[in-house]
């Protein structure tokens, strides 16, 4: 019974470490066609280009900026530094969008939210597309009524209502050009590149392998 319960054991755990490696090769799979995408380096200098645009492509656009509904996205790290990521809706070719206009550091007190700096109500926004983070948080997301709005996660749907603006929904600029002194731009496209995902595909069939080893070895010393 001892021995069917640690293989039963074992086979659980290499099938574990074998999906593991395959999810890694898939995600470096992922990253390459990002990868492509951003070379791709198409440019949008109207937003009714933007319905037909996609990750990666380059904006270059004098837009016009609404600073009084200003969004602070919480626990942003930037060289070694936590702060928020500035977010604010800005206009052009009757069109609304989300822009991350920057990184600001968080102030010493948490209860206490950085000063936004003082934006011209139009600028001239260079940047790059990305689709909304699909990242996990532990609570639901409370809007309220003051601004600026300080959140966990990026939701347009939601801050459109909030905002009351017709908010591309499925779109965000992030600047790659400074817009303020204050504001460092500091949005990656990817953080972890594909050859680290191969890398960790590589651990965990190395791993996979070395309990293989391991468990025809105690077989057959039980035998």
């Amino acid at each position: 019974m001892r021995k069917l319960s640690f293989s039963l054991f074992t086979v659980v755990v290499l099938l574990g470490l074998v999906k593991l490696g395959f999810w890694q090769l898939e995600r470096a799979e992922q990253k390459e066609v990002l990868l492509a995408q951003l070379d791709s380096q198409r440019i949008i200098t109207h937003f009714e280009q933007l319905a037909h645009s996609g990750y990666g492509d380059r904006v270059s656009r004098e837009v016009n900026i609404d600073p009084t509904q200003a969004v602070l996205l919480d626990n942003q790290m930037n060289k070694g530094k936590v702060g928020y990521r500035l977010f604010m809706p800005v206009f052009a070719d009757a069109t609304w969008v989300l822009a991350d206009l920057g990184w600001l550091p968080a102030p010493v007190n948490r209860q206490q939210l950085p000063a936004i700096p003082s934006l011209s109500t139009t600028i001239k926004l260079e940047g790059v597309l990305s689709e909304p983070s699909d990242s996990f948080v532990l609570a639901q997301q409370q809007y309220d009524d003051s601004w600026p709005q300080r959140v966990q996660k990026i939701e347009p749907q939601h801050l459109a209502s909030y905002m009351d603006k017709p908010l591309i929904i499925d779109k965000i600029i992030h600047v790659s050009q400074p817009v303020s002194p204050q504001l460092e731009p500091s949005w990656q496209p990817i953080v972890v590149g594909p050859e680290r995902h191969y890398g960790y595909a590589v651990q965990w069939f190395g791993l996979a392998i070395a309990i293989s080893v391991f468990f025809i070895w105690w077989i057959r010393r039980s035998a």
